[in-house]
């Protein structure tokens, strides 16, 4: 039996097991769930009403690969993201009625979160958009923009023109700009 599996069926006469589980999954789930509402908060949410799910559910539980564990836990967070598109209007307007507040996470905690989940998904966005580059543009690119290289010494660096290099560099401006089109509501928030 897989660790994690095998974690989540002690915890079933030792709670405490859990804990592996639980710091093992929240925050692949919590990247994910991120990825799927571009909302923190609720990402947060939801990861944490999924883990807590699982731990009240965990006698039912009847893999025993980590495989079927991360698949199982998936399954939860599905069912409790959709659950919560289909109750988030409902609930929004009685909180209104009521004159009661959504709970939110403080500024700090925010960051936080932005900067556990977003931030390493950031960098792999990039990172996938600077490979699918050719290699004399992301060279280009990498003068330019990180070394911030003056146009007239990328130029000699590359042995090309001045206006060569500022159009390798556009072209690969384009082509990443381009690539990542798809990921612009996490680019906003990152300004």
């Amino acid at each position: 039996m897989d660790s994690l599996a095998r974690a989540l069926h002690e915890s079933t006469d030792d709670p405490r097991s859990f804990e592996v589980v639980f710091n093992s999954q929240f925050n692949p789930l919590l990247s994910r769930l991120v990825r799927q509402v571009w909302d923190s908060e609720i990402a947060v949410d939801i990861a944490a009403e999924s883990l807590a799910e699982a731990f009240i559910r965990r006698r039912r539980f009847r893999g025993s690969t980590d495989r079927e564990l991360v698949g199982w836990i998936n399954g939860i967070a599905s069912r409790k993201l959709a659950l919560f598109y289909r109750k988030h209007e409902v609930e929004k307007r009685a909180l209104a009625k009521l004159g009661i507040d959504s709970p939110s996470l403080s500024e700090e905690e925010h960051r936080e979160v932005l900067r556990r989940v977003d931030a390493p998904l950031l960098r792999e966005i990039v990172h996938d958009g600077l490979a699918a580059l050719s290699e004399p543009q992301r060279e280009a690119l990498k003068l330019r923009v990180v070394d911030e290289m003056p146009y007239d010494q990328l130029a000699a660096r590359l042995g090309i023109s001045e206006e060569a290099a500022r159009a390798r560099v556009a072209r690969g401006l384009a082509a990443l700009r381009h690539k990542l089109r798809n990921h612009h509501p996490l680019l906003r928030e990152f300004g």
